[in-house]
């Protein structure tokens, strides 16, 4: 099963498709272009999200080996 930013990132490309395509008018191009720029700014957030808790992560897994350390 997909998750949230794949079925996003599929849908702006979808986006950027029709936009490229020579059949699309340019008041659909701007309306698709915008619903990019929405799709693009909450794919970002997602993966600064995913970032954070990476690091987060990496921070209690350095801390516990610290410990490890410690306890030898």
């Amino acid at each position: 099963m997909k998750n949230n930013l794949e079925l996003k990132l599929e849908e702006l490309n979808e986006y950027v498709a029709i936009i490229n395509s020579n059949d699309t008018s340019l008041e659909k191009s701007i309306e698709l272009y915008e619903k990019s720029v929405v799709l693009a700014k909450e794919c970002y957030d997602i993966l600064l999200s995913a970032n954070g808790k990476i690091q987060e992560l990496s921070k209690q897994l350095e801390n516990t080996i610290t410990d490890l350390k410690d306890f030898e």
